[in-house]
């Protein structure tokens, strides 16, 4: 009975891992399923394919400023030109949060 339990455990973690990444850090590399701007106030969005970030503000939506970021109006077109071409991106996630939402300081992608 210990041995199925174990099993069960053991299993159960496995097929939960990609689910959710609820940490700061690497997201490793992501699929991103939407993408987009609010009309009014700057802020942009990036969603994944897994919840990133503290876990105050875990999401799958990771969320930034393009007009008061000193990039991010670079950072939405390559994400865009990444979406368009079906690449991976990886963020390095901040452990600070965007309101509700899960932020980044950096992100890559794989050209691959």
């Amino acid at each position: 009975m210990k041995k199925y339990i174990k099993y069960t455990l053991v299993m159960f973690s496995l097929f939960n891992i990609p689910l959710s990444y609820s940490a700061t850090g690497d997201s490793g590399w992501r699929d991103i399923s939407q993408i987009g701007c609010h009309l009014n106030g700057g802020t942009c969005y990036v969603s994944l394919d897994i919840n990133v970030g503290p876990a105050e503000c875990s999401s799958n939506s990771i969320r930034w400023n393009k007009d008061s970021s000193t990039a991010g109006k670079e950072i939405f077109s390559l994400l865009m030109a990444a979406s368009a071409a079906n690449k991976k991106v990886s963020f390095q996630v901040s452990d600070q949060c965007y309101g509700n939402f899960p932020t980044f300081s950096y992100l890559s992608v794989l050209m691959k």
